[in-house]
Order: C-alpha cells, then structure tokens, then sequence
C-alpha cells in the first residue's frame, strides 16, 4: 500500500497531537505510519506532554511510570503494613504494577548481601586495620609495615577461601585442610606471643655482679702512661 510522504505523515501526527495529545506514540504512528521515535519527536517538538496515555488496548497509563514505581517502592520500604491496593492508589499505579513492585523488592532483599555484622566478643578486623594505618608506632616502622600488608592480605581473603573451599578437586582437599590446619597453628602461635607480657619479654639481661673485694673494672686493667696494660690486678 502506498503511503503519502514523510512530511505529510508528520504534519497529520502534529494534527492529531494537537487534538488528542492524551494518545500514546504507537497509537499515533499506527494511525499515522509512523514509528514511535518519529511521533516522540513530534511531540516533544510541539510541547504536547500528558501526564497519562491512552494504548491502542484502550487502557490508560501514567508518561512517568518508572517516577511512580520509584515512589512506590520507597513507600513500601516506608509503610510495609500497606496493602497493594493503598500503594496504587497512593502513587497512581495499577494493582499490577503495585504487585509487581513488591516482587521486585523481595528478589532484591534475597540477592543482596547481608550487611556486615560484627559478632559480640569478636573484633572488627577491617576497623583494626583502618586504626593501624593511622597509628605512626606502626606506619613508621619496617615490621610494622610487613603486619599491615599481611594484615590486608587476610582481610580481603578470608570470604574468597570460603568459597574457594566448594571447588577444590576432591583428590586435593586433605592436603589443602592439612595446609589450613598448619597455616591456623601458626595463627595461634601468632596470638600466643601476643598475650605474653611485653614488659617480661623485653627485659634485658642483668650483667652479674662484682665479687667483693675485687677493684672496679677501670682498675682491673690499668694502663701505664705508654699505653701499655700493666699487670693485671688480681682480686682476692
């Protein structure tokens, strides 16, 4: 079937939105031989904008759906006790779309992460971390600087062996558990040497004491005005 030219179709799509603007872009273009994009640009050419629209099925939809989802979804978020039917019509939306919005949130609420919840007695190694980083006896320091590494190391690895652990070979896995189980001893060992008294390790060693009797040690080795050792004094 032939068509009349580009322009004239476009001049009838600008007449029917002058008259009907509440008609969705498909129906014009179906009515026109438009496509969608082509009455779109009509549209926002002549300012002809309605905050809903009639389909080709007849029935009417708001221009600013994913608005009005947003605001049901934040109202759902708010006010859980409301049923489908209040969220539509608080925000405009049809009981579908209303239900259709609630599924979304509970996918949402089961793929997503749990939020990071430290146990009571346990210590927030990520916040450990952060506080060693600003603490200059650690910064400043080679060893210290060797812990802080380590120390980032195991935080961001910790989740990765957990699920790493589902996909070892099974012909591998003793000899990895053994492998874990001695990395953990040498954690232990770690934590053990922690909890010992820092004053009492680093205690220096006390030199023994002078016999009595027995001259200083300036007088035990006397020099002669040459330089010379003269002999040794021996104590009694």
């Amino acid at each position: 079937m032939h068509q009349p030219p580009l322009p004239d179709r476009k001049a009838a799509a600008a007449r029917v939105l002058l008259e009907c603007p509440q008609w969705s872009d498909r129906m014009i273009g179906d009515a026109t031989g438009l496509s969608t994009k082509t009455v779109a640009a009509v549209r926002n050419r002549l300012g002809r904008h309605t905050p809903a629209r009639v389909g080709r099925d007849g029935r009417v939809r708001p221009t600013d759906g994913a608005e009005r989802r947003l605001r049901a979804r934040e109202l759902m978020t708010d006010q859980p006790h409301l049923s489908l039917r209040q969220v539509a019509a608080a925000v405009g939306i049809s009981p579908e779309t209303a239900r259709a919005v609630r599924r979304e949130l509970h996918d949402r609420d089961r793929t997503e992460p749990a939020p990071h919840r430290v146990p009571p007695g346990r210590t927030d190694l990520a916040a450990l971390l952060d506080q060693l980083r600003h603490d200059p006896a650690v910064l400043l320091s080679h060893h210290g600087r060797v812990l802080l590494r380590l120390l980032h190391l195991q935080l961001h690895a910790r989740t990765s062996w957990i699920d790493l652990a589902d996909h070892v070979p099974v012909h591998r896995r003793d000899e990895l558990a053994e492998f874990a189980r001695q990395n953990a001893a040498v954690w232990r060992v770690f934590a053990d040497r922690l909890d010992r008294d820092p004053e009492g390790a680093a205690c220096p060693v006390s030199r023994p004491s002078t016999p009595t009797g027995c001259p200083p040690p300036a007088t035990c080795h006397p020099r002669s005005p040459r330089g010379l050792p003269t002999r040794r004094a021996r104590c009694s």
